[in-house]
């Protein structure tokens, strides 16, 4: 019985330790999507014309400013500077804070991959996109 309530004991220091460690000192990686991650969902939400659900990608101010209609229009503009998306990756980029950078990588039938950076905001501890300015650059 001891064995088992120090065991248990063991279990619950681990996960007090997490704990403090993750939600203590800000965990921006470990239970949350990184930036590179969130980038990535976008661009494929974009890609398939999910432009409504794409949203939630979003922080709160560039919600109010980005409208499914304009998703839509600046994936237009894009795709025909650089062709159909057929293929996208993400890598990480800087952070700093509140605030990172994650670049979208998106592969084209008709170019080399083309690099996107695209600026992020922790917002209630998840990581969003602050606005379209990388994907509507000429």
């Amino acid at each position: 019985m001891r064995a088992i309530a120090a065991i248990v004991a063991l279990v619950m220091a681990t996960l007090g330790l997490v704990a403090v460690v993750v939600f203590g000192l800000g965990d921006r990686r470990t239970f949350v999507s990184p930036p590179e991650a969130v980038v990535e969902d976008l661009v494929r939400a974009l890609q398939c014309r999910r432009f409504r659900q794409s949203a939630k990608y979003f922080t709160r101010d560039a919600r109010a400013r980005v409208s499914p209609a304009l998703l839509a229009d600046v994936t237009a503009r894009l795709e025909s500077r650089i062709g159909r998306i057929e293929k996208v990756a993400a890598e990480d980029g800087w952070m700093a804070g509140d605030d990172a950078e994650a670049v979208a990588v998106l592969g084209t039938d008709q170019r080399d991959d083309v690099r996107v950076p695209l600026r992020l905001h922790r917002e209630k501890g998840e990581w969003r996109v602050v606005g379209i300015e990388g994907l509507a650059a000429p």
